[in-house]
């Protein structure tokens, strides 16, 4: 593993770290920011989707637990849109039924079955490999 992915995975688990305390959450928003940045300027893909992966639970927690607000909702959708779009690392079903999930909450369920049902077949496809 090169100095730059143990960085990289360092700077997520500080991430993580705060976005699971809720006095700290908002303090993990930067660290995802900065993730991505650096992902992106490193080349690392399968980091860069993980990076908008966590972004997308930090929204989604502010949804959740802060703020009804469907601005971070839309924000959490757009965050695992994208980590979804990479298409890199071990998080792909997750992110595609965490996807599923918020088009569900909007109310858009063939949206909501499609994602779903193309993260059990990457599920499947893992397994059969």
């Amino acid at each position: 593993m090169s100095k730059n992915t143990l960085e990289q995975f360092r700077l997520l688990a500080l991430g993580e770290k705060l976005r699971e305390n809720p006095s700290s959450i908002w303090l993990s928003a930067p660290i995802f920011f900065v993730s991505i940045l650096w992902s992106s300027l490193i080349g690392n893909q399968e980091e860069l989707a993980g990076s908008y992966g966590h972004l997308g639970i930090f929204w989604k927690l502010i949804h959740k637990h802060h703020f009804k607000n469907k601005l971070f909702l839309n924000l959490a959708l757009k965050s695992f849109q994208e980590a979804a779009k990479i298409g890199a690392g071990d998080g792909q079903p997750s992110v595609r039924l965490k996807i599923g999930n918020i088009y569900a909450e909007k109310g858009d369920l063939p949206r909501s079955k499609n994602e779903i049902e193309a993260g059990l077949a990457i599920c499947r496809t893992a397994k059969d490999v």
